[in-house]
């Protein structure tokens, strides 16, 4: 933990062992998207389940609410730390009401189900409940906290919508999707050039454009997406390739090209 301007953040050091560590250095701290009244309590550092990527469930204290709930970061490296959203993916619900802190517990677990898990610890006392040097009450309870597999947060379409994700290099091999639609809801995807600086219309590659795309529907973890019927990506391997979703009334959570 460290402080910046008397509000908390996360920092990060590194060394051959615990004792001998470099100097930490910040690498999440609140921005200007933050309420002022915010701080980052601790980080709860976790590997990704079986790929080279980065978590964090850090739980927020909200000052003037004296709240503490948990919230979610990723990373590539575990040195740049990103926010997909800034609201809680474990909330202060519980059976009994609302629990006034809740905490998240190392590691998140993969069960042979296809579920992911992770524990935390809730209260139903607020952060600032007691005097300081006062001895916790033994009301806390430990729970789970569940997810399906790659779906700890996605990019959701209310109504109608539509986004060009970050290009990659395509594999070759068939794309697949994790998503979920409402029983009106649909899914399609086209494969574009990548956009570049200063913005221009992109044109999709020949056999996987929109109008190719065959419409997906329901609730898949590792769809096989597919156009006039086929998905073959072999002609764009090695290529540079964005990934257009056109979305109504669903949710993707993950994407493999």
């Amino acid at each position: 933990r460290g402080h910046l301007e008397r509000r908390r953040l996360v920092r990060r050091a590194e060394g051959v062992d615990f004792r001998r560590l470099d100097p930490p250095l910040p690498c999440l701290a609140c921005d200007a998207q933050y309420p002022v009244d915010d701080d980052i309590y601790n980080p709860c550092y976790c590997p990704y389940p079986g790929r080279p990527l980065y978590l964090m469930f850090p739980s927020i204290y909200h000052r003037i609410a004296s709240t503490v709930d948990i919230q979610l970061a990723v990373s590539h490296d575990s040195y740049l730390w990103q926010r997909p959203e800034r609201r809680p993916i474990v909330d202060l619900a519980c059976e009994q009401g609302e629990y006034g802190t809740v905490y998240a517990c190392p590691n998140l677990v993969a069960t042979d189900a296809g579920e992911w898990r992770l524990a935390f610890h809730g209260s139903p006392h607020r952060h600032d409940f007691r005097p300081r040097g006062a001895v916790y009450p033994a009301d806390t309870e430990y729970r789970w906290a569940c997810w399906q597999e790659d779906r700890l947060a996605g990019l959701e379409a209310p109504g109608d919508g539509r986004v060009t994700l970050v290009e990659r290099e395509c594999q070759g091999q068939p794309m697949r999707l994790n998503y979920r639609t409402q029983a009106d809801g649909w899914v399609e995807v086209e494969l574009v050039h990548p956009p570049g600086t200063p913005p221009e219309p992109v044109e999709a590659f020949a056999g996987f454009s929109r109008a190719e795309a065959d419409r997906l529907h329901g609730d898949e973890l590792r769809r096989v997406v597919t156009w006039s019927g086929e998905s073959d990506l072999s002609a764009l391997r090695g290529q540079k390739v964005a990934v257009r979703l056109h979305l109504c009334r669903a949710k993707v959570f993950a994407t493999a090209l």
